[in-house]
């Protein structure tokens, strides 16, 4: 059975979550211990980019991409809770995501840039869009 949209399972236990998540990819809408487990494929896609998937292109805070899905979702959940961090919060809201290569100073800067756009309510843009912009830009 594919739950739904909106029809929450609630998982057993981690592995649960993610044997249901395996089996019903983005179909499936987890609940797990009370909370919602969201992925990367979950927050946009190539029309509609998250604000902090399209701040971590822009700021350059992803690189060989070990560590991005992680560094995210986590940010995004981090925004959830503090809509405006210093950076000492969002260096504290992503411990626990190791990056090989960036030296974090741009996931900080992604993450900054994210939680501006969000505030202001930035309508979503697709990656042909950011492309463009991107094309144009001195």
């Amino acid at each position: 059975m594919i739950p739904a949209a909106f029809d929450y399972v609630r998982a057993r236990d981690v592995d649960d979550a993610i044997r249901l998540l395996r089996e019903h990819g983005e179909d499936a809408n987890v609940l797990a211990g009370g909370h919602a487990v969201t992925t990367i494929e979950g927050l946009g896609d190539a029309t509609s980019l998250h604000p902090m998937q399209e701040a971590f292109w822009l700021a350059h805070g992803l690189q060989c991409g070990y560590c991005t899905t992680g560094m995210i979702v986590s940010a995004v959940d981090l925004l959830a809770r503090r809509p405006d961090p210093s950076d000492a919060e969002i260096r504290a809201g992503l411990d626990g995501n190791l990056c090989r290569c960036t030296g974090y100073q741009n996931i900080v800067a992604a993450v900054r840039a994210a939680a501006a756009a969000m505030r202001a309510n930035e309508p979503r843009r697709s990656v042909a869009d950011v492309l463009a912009a991107t094309a144009n830009a001195p």
